[in-house]
């Protein structure tokens, strides 16, 4: 490994950069070498790749689209969800519990409630939404 592109080959994560020799590039290009190869600088978390299979699950439906942009927010039952989206609430319904079943949904009640149900992103939910967000995939 003798210089940048060498270390840049092997970082598992995409870096988005233009091709000028300015110094916000070198800056750049630095911060993510060296928060691939040390872990978070001061504190911050390191995203890692989402599963894209994930992504493409979630973008093909415009049901579980609204409810992972709405949990994006914070927790929240399906009736706010079907409401703040404008869809109805059963397709709300069957798009949470696809989301459950991928894991990218958690429900934050216990299961024998039937009313009032509560809803939050996983950790995994988080990282696709995000992408999805970073990609301008919806």
């Amino acid at each position: 490994m003798n210089g940048i592109n060498d270390r840049l080959s092997l970082c598992p994560t995409r870096l988005a950069y233009s091709d000028s020799d300015t110094p916000q590039y070198y800056r750049t290009l630095s911060r993510a070498v060296t928060q691939w190869r040390d872990g978070p600088i001061g504190g911050e978390t390191v995203m890692t790749d989402p599963d894209w299979d994930d992504v493409s699950f979630v973008i093909s439906s415009r049901y579980r689209v609204a409810a992972m942009r709405r949990l994006d927010e914070g927790p929240s039952t399906p009736s706010n969800i079907a409401d703040d989206a404008s869809v109805g609430l059963a397709h709300v319904s069957r798009a949470l519990q696809e989301l459950r079943e991928s894991e990218l949904v958690d429900l934050l009640v216990s299961d024998e409630r039937k009313k009032g149900r509560v809803y939050g992103l996983t950790e995994e939910g988080d990282r696709v939404w995000q992408t999805i967000e970073a990609e301008n995939m919806v």
